[in-house]
């Protein structure tokens, strides 16, 4: 697994593209089970900057089931991404 280094400005690990906090948010809108394995994989991917692959090994699930979590993290992010340049 690639070694992880933590910015402590930001709560961003190296490689990852987005902070915890930007985590939880968008998770939370995205309606993802916070107890589950996808929750887990894709703070894997998203915040840490493993690969699905890797993440999905980590954590003993299908690489799937991370894909679809960072998919649906990802949409909503784009959702707010558009609703705040409307503003």
């Amino acid at each position: 697994f690639p070694v992880t280094i933590i910015n402590a400005k930001s709560d961003q690990y190296q490689g990852g593209s987005m902070t915890l906090d930007q985590f939880y948010a968008l998770a939370a809108l995205a309606r993802l089970d916070m107890a589950g394995k996808a929750h887990r994989g894709a703070i894997l991917v998203l915040v840490k900057g493993q690969t699905q692959t890797d993440a999905a090994r980590a954590i003993g699930c299908a690489q799937s089931t991370v894909s679809a979590a960072v998919r649906r993290i990802k949409a909503v992010q784009r959702l707010a991404n558009q609703g705040a340049r409307r503003y």
